[in-house]
């Protein structure tokens, strides 16, 4: 029986550019490329031996557009800041600090972008435009242009590597809320806060003394909102089945173990050169009427192993044939963590909803 092709990725070699030390030690880039507009799992793949088709558009899903970074995390987050401060102060206007433009400009010269022996007055004249072109990316626009979610734009610079996915979503839960409130707050002017603390004290001072002869006293204190750090996760979890033939033309296996493989793949940091690397990929996921996260990543992705196991014959992306153990089924498990706050805008945004047309019926 001859190896099964691969099903939904195949691959190209990037040369790596940046020779940092010799090209001993540089690799190339091994790139996925999709073969399928969207691998559809809940509709494509076995993970029930009952019928499908007459309840399909019943199954709750999770939608998932793979996203690559376009730039690092440092440079798109210094742009953000910097378009930021621009627009606070207008173009054009004098930002008190000199250190944020001397700043600015060593950013963008370090990238190559930007180099100037203007005055002050001209350089923020023309900042801003050349700034908005280096933000600019469409994608990202077209992603958090919605009325909710434009303060977003410009946080991460990436594009679409083409590979969609449809996981079937079987979690029990719904939406969660956890905030937090404490007596110290957070970004407030370091100046006003002395201020704030130092009457607070006199008066709790004052009332002490007043009422010291009372069994106790106590002042309440405001308490002012924690913006959390940390973005909210979400678990999906299902079986897949390595026994069942889905189709009479495609391996289960094979379907399987190329799936699992596609996702550990651009879910690993790929190493080009001596200090180089390929950040692992980003998602923007949403499950209709349930969580919807422009960015977000793979926390943890686990495979277990169910009923016996035997080798067989698989072809992966690269055109390679291999030997792999293969179970009777698979149980999948990932964790999306999103890299923004869980905020009440993403509830109302109109992506709030199916993402992916995959002309279920």
């Amino acid at each position: 029986m001859p190896p099964p092709d691969p099903i939904y990725a195949t691959t190209v070699n990037e040369p790596n550019a940046d020779l940092v030390i010799s090209s001993e030690n540089t690799n190339g880039h091994i790139i996925l490329k999709p073969k399928t507009d969207i691998i559809d799992v809940r509709r494509d793949f076995a993970w029930t031996i009952s019928p499908k088709n007459n309840t399909l558009k019943e199954i709750p899903a999770m939608y998932l557009t793979e996203r690559t970074q376009k730039t690092n995390s440092l440079i798109s987050s210094a742009l953000y800041y910097i378009t930021t401060i621009l627009d606070k102060s207008g173009a054009g206007s004098a930002i008190s600090n000199n250190n944020i433009l001397t700043s600015i400009i060593k950013i963008l010269a370090g990238i190559g972008t930007f180099f100037t022996t203007d005055s002050f007055e001209k350089t923020l004249n023309t900042l801003q435009g050349k700034l908005k072109r280096l933000i600019d990316n469409t994608e990202d626009v077209a992603l958090l242009d919605k009325d909710t979610l434009k303060s977003y734009i410009g946080i991460y610079l990436t594009a679409a590597t083409g590979f969609k996915y449809v996981l079937p979503y079987f979690s029990d839960s719904m939406f969660s809320v956890g905030t937090s409130w404490t007596e110290t707050a957070q970004n407030v002017n370091s100046y006003a806060s002395g201020a704030v603390n130092t009457m607070m004290q006199v008066v709790d001072e004052s009332a002490a003394s007043l009422n010291i002869l009372q069994p106790g006293t106590f002042i309440e204190k405001p308490k002012y909102f924690q913006y959390p750090a940390e973005g909210e996760s979400i678990t999906v979890t299902f079986p897949l089945l390595n026994t069942h033939k889905q189709h009479a033309d495609i391996l289960p296996y094979q379907q399987n173990y190329e799936l699992l493989w596609i996702l550990a793949f651009q879910n690993k940091p790929y190493r080009t050169s001596f200090s180089r690397i390929i950040p692992p990929k980003i998602y923007t996921l949403c499950v209709p009427g349930i969580k919807y996260m422009p960015y977000c990543y793979i926390n943890n992705m686990t495979i277990d192993f169910q009923g016996t196991r035997r080798n067989l014959s698989v072809t992966l992306p690269t055109g390679k044939t291999i030997q792999a153990p293969i179970p009777d089924a698979y149980v999948v498990s990932i964790t999306f963590t999103s890299l923004l706050a869980d905020i009440a805008n993403m509830m109302v945004t109109e992506d709030f909803g199916s993402l992916i047309q995959t002309g279920t019926k």
